[in-house]
């Protein structure tokens, strides 16, 4: 098989010639001089197939030696299998390695760094008991991707957030994946169609929809960010022309904001811990003049109620930022999704 420069993919071997062409996902191939001991196993795999009698025929009548001795067609046979017992030590592993998670079966999936970026395909083997997981770990170290917790798997058309705890198996035959990173989910809300709540078996197909499901768990909509997060900032008080150091959680579908407990209490510092349900959040941004600075505005008593916080570097901004605005996407799209329900239920 050949990347998209037309160079040989040195991640796959050569595909089986005893094997169907739609085991293999791809749109171009490159021919290459076999070696002499590729030579013996090639000659020993084509005497094993299996010629259809047309065609055995044929080369009987087109061959004198053959009508007088009919007993010579064994004769090849006999050498191919003495050919076979030649190659057979390397056969294998110039096959591929086999899987104890069942025949090995090919994922195409693209690769995009933005939503609306040209997408590079890629390749990789997996079997049907593979989870998701490695599947996504796998695609990540062969185009070199850092950190594959940044990533996630959706169906081709985008319609479904495929949850890593499944396997293989579960995409139902589906073979044609994107991979996106996850602070490009809310982008695609508008078209995410989350999969249905947690289930004990990692087979369950996952073109059950959340609306099949009679109770689902807000967790279970949120299964791509992390469930608690907790970070050290500060909070900017114009005022007093002085910040105070804060511990940052985000906790469900809430989010604290608690003393430290790293420094000692400041004269204006306060000692309680203020606690926000996401959708109570009406805008949060990070600064583009200091990059390592964002601005929180909520719902409270009646009115807004603003923060300005400072992180520990724009990464941090960054991440705190792309992490609540994406539960906040998930809650508010599970709450349409409840309430489309009930409407329909009624």
């Amino acid at each position: 098989m050949a990347e998209e420069d037309g160079e040989p993919d040195d991640d796959f071997p050569a595909p089986d010639r005893n094997g169907r062409i739609s085991k293999f996902m791809s749109d171009a191939y490159v021919v290459m001089e076999a070696n002499p001991t590729q030579v013996q196993q090639n000659l020993a795999i084509e005497a094993k197939i299996q010629r259809r009698p047309s065609r055995v025929t044929a080369n009987q009548q087109n061959t004198a030696k053959a009508l007088a001795a009919p007993t010579s067609l064994s004769l090849p046979l006999g050498s191919a299998m003495a050919a076979s017992s030649f190659g057979s030590l390397n056969l294998s592993t110039s096959l591929g390695p086999s899987s104890s998670h069942g025949p090995q079966i090919f994922l195409r999936i693209r690769v995009a760094d933005t939503a609306d970026a040209v997408h590079i395909s890629t390749t990789i083997p997996v079997s049907a008991g593979m989870y998701m997981q490695e599947a996504l770990e796998l695609v990540c170290r062969k185009r070199k991707l850092d950190n594959p917790k940044d990533y996630a798997l959706l169906l081709a058309d985008m319609s479904i957030l495929i949850p890593l705890d499944r396997t293989v198996a579960s995409l139902q035959g589906k073979r044609e994946l994107v991979l996106v990173k996850k602070s490009m989910l809310p982008q695609l809300g508008h078209d995410l169609i989350q999969v249905a709540g947690k289930t004990t078996d990692p087979n369950a197909s996952i073109f059950k929809r959340m609306s099949d499901t009679p109770e689902m768990q807000l967790s279970s909509a949120l299964d791509y960010t992390a469930a608690y997060k907790k970070y050290v900032i500060h909070r900017k008080m114009p005022m007093l022309v002085t910040r105070q150091e804060r511990v940052l959680a985000i906790d469900g579908g809430y989010i604290h904001i608690m003393p430290s407990t790293n420094k000692p209490k400041a004269v204006f510092d306060s000692s309680r811990t203020a606690s926000y349900h996401i959708k109570n959040i009406v805008e949060i941004s990070q600064s583009h003049k200091m990059s390592n600075s964002f601005k929180l505005i909520l719902n409270h008593a009646g009115g807004k109620k603003r923060y300005d916080f400072e992180a520990e570097s724009a990464k941090q901004a960054a991440d705190i930022v792309q992490t609540i605005r994406s539960l906040k996407t998930a809650i508010d799209r599970s709450s349409t999704l409840k309430s489309r329900r009930s409407r329909h239920v009624a």
